[in-house]
């Protein structure tokens, strides 16, 4: 590829993360298909669970609510498509022994527990009717170890021997320490070929099938090399298509690029948020990262790359904040006026606890919330227990919430394309602008105390800005005069301004 290669750009996208086993189940319960469900996983005698179930262990992978696609595509035509979702990111989908299928056993076949290749079709279908783009996890850092390469591998056989890395004494090498998941070695002809290289690769073939994109597990495992060839080859096929990455461990802006990633998920702004509304790190130095984030990241990708506050490997954000709905929700309000796509994590709009890690952060999604405001939701892709009449007021709280920020984010186009210029900063409350041409945000959190605060105002947005309205906050309106304004910021709120 060259320099002049295409940027791709999804700035003005909504997107949501389905953890497909735990999300939705379509035409068939749990106990009709459970014969698709092995006896035993890795182990562990496996365990069909009822959807409304706690059990700790799930993230262990021997569990099974029964979640599928058929399930996904009626969540998109009674729920997602009307509460305004553009991108829809699965967790992986292909033949494994898990529950999170992050043990590729066969890339080209659909899980038999979430459906097969018609069933994908019409999901496909379906998300293109309601102009809403599907993206699908690619694992290709590793394989499960019951994927027939491995098995041929360890027993010796050439070529399959050399498909996988292994360390100056020939043990075969796995990710994290996890004997299940064995490594692939991406410098061997045959594996490239096999994922991304060839006509038919894995990565093709489900292009063609009508995915838009891919999201690359352990981006940072493959490396820029493979990375890099993996977007040659989509580019040359199906130049319209994106590619995201997982990038955790380093600062992200190595990795972007025309000849790399699309976007990533930004684990920057999730944990130096977190650290700022835990109080790790002050205002100051959160504005300082925000802002060395985006001078320092490639923009193009920078504004493709998804704001995470939650995901099916982390704390969700109500977890991380101790239960602070007035916390979470400055969280979500930097997550959608922050450059960046918006990616909210299946259950965050639902006010769904408590959250921790993975041991109870991807539990059967509790669509009966959906149900008490009627918002279309309708069997049997869901289950609808009684409802403890005390969490509906939670349930209107976050969704209602969510619901007018995605209607901001969307009629207001300078939240999704502005620049980022920083405004204000102290320990407890930070405030930056977001500016298009002659349209002009201003965005103000504090998670401390009621507070008057004075923002110096470049001279280029006095002149576009005479009057902010409030959009979002208690304070309705602020006229600006001069170079300078003083307004009272209350405690643990956000404040959002346009002109």
């Amino acid at each position: 590829m060259s320099e002049n290669s295409p940027s791709i750009s999804l700035r003005n996208v909504i997107g949501y993360q389905c953890f497909v086993d735990s999300f939705a189940v379509g035409e068939k319960s749990l106990t009709e298909k459970s014969a698709l469900y092995p006896t035993t996983v890795y182990n562990h005698p496996t365990k069909l669970l009822y959807w409304g179930e706690e059990f700790p262990e799930y993230c262990y992978g021997y569990a099974f609510y029964g979640g599928d696609l058929s399930g996904v595509g009626s969540s998109i035509q009674h729920y997602l498509a009307d509460f305004g979702i553009d991108l829809l990111y699965l967790t992986p989908i292909f033949k494994a022994d898990s529950n999170h299928k992050y043990d590729t056993v066969d890339y080209y076949m659909i899980d038999p527990q979430f459906g097969d290749l018609s069933i994908f079709h019409k999901l496909v279908e379906t998300c293109h009717h309601h102009r809403i783009k599907l993206i699908l996890d690619g694992v290709f850092n590793h394989t499960s170890y019951h994927h027939d390469w491995y098995i041929k591998a360890q027993q010796g056989n050439t070529p399959f021997i050399d498909y996988y890395k292994k360390n100056e004494q020939g043990y075969f090498l796995n990710w994290n320490g996890i004997e299940t998941l064995p490594l692939l070695n991406h410098t061997n002809p045959d594996v490239q070929a096999y994922l991304y290289e060839s006509p038919k690769s894995v990565v093709k073939y489900w292009l063609d099938q009508g995915a838009d994109g891919w999201r690359l597990d352990v981006a940072e495992g493959l490396g820029v090399d493979v990375i890099s060839q993996i977007k040659k080859s989509i580019r040359t096929s199906h130049p319209d298509r994106i590619l995201y990455g997982e990038v955790i461990e380093t600062y992200g802006k190595k990795w972007l690029g025309p000849d790399l990633l699309d976007g990533l998920m930004n684990y920057v702004f999730l944990g130096t948020t977190v650290n700022f509304l835990t109080d790790k790190i002050n205002g100051e130095a959160y504005l300082s990262e925000l802002t060395n984030m985006y001078n320092e990241y490639p923009h193009d990708q920078l504004y493709n790359s998804w704001n995470i506050i939650s995901t099916h490997d982390t704390n969700r954000m109500i977890h991380a904040v101790n239960g602070n709905e007035n916390l979470f929700k400055i969280a979500v309000t930097l997550q959608f006026t922050y450059p960046g796509i918006p990616m909210i994590y299946n259950g965050d709009e639902l006010g769904v606890m408590p959250g921790q890690h993975d041991k109870d952060n991807r539990q059967g999604l509790e669509w009966e919330r959906v149900d008490i405001l009627k918002l279309k939701a309708k069997a049997p892709w869901k289950v609808t227990p009684p409802m403890d009449w005390d969490r509906i007021n939670q349930y209107s709280s976050f969704h209602f919430f969510y619901k007018h920020l995605i209607w901001l984010r969307k009629h207001y186009h300078v939240f999704a394309d502005g620049e980022f210029v920083p405004a204000y900063a102290d320990e407890f409350i930070l405030g930056y602008f977001r500016v298009k041409e002659n349209k002009v945000a201003l965005i103000i959190v504090n998670k401390g105390n009621d507070k008057d605060i004075t923002i110096s105002i470049p001279q280029a947005i006095c002149k576009n800005a005479s009057v902010l309205k409030g959009v979002h906050g208690p304070v309705s309106e602020i006229n600006v005069s001069g170079t300078s304004l003083t307004l009272k910021v209350n405690g643990q709120n956000a404040l959002i301004f346009v002109n």
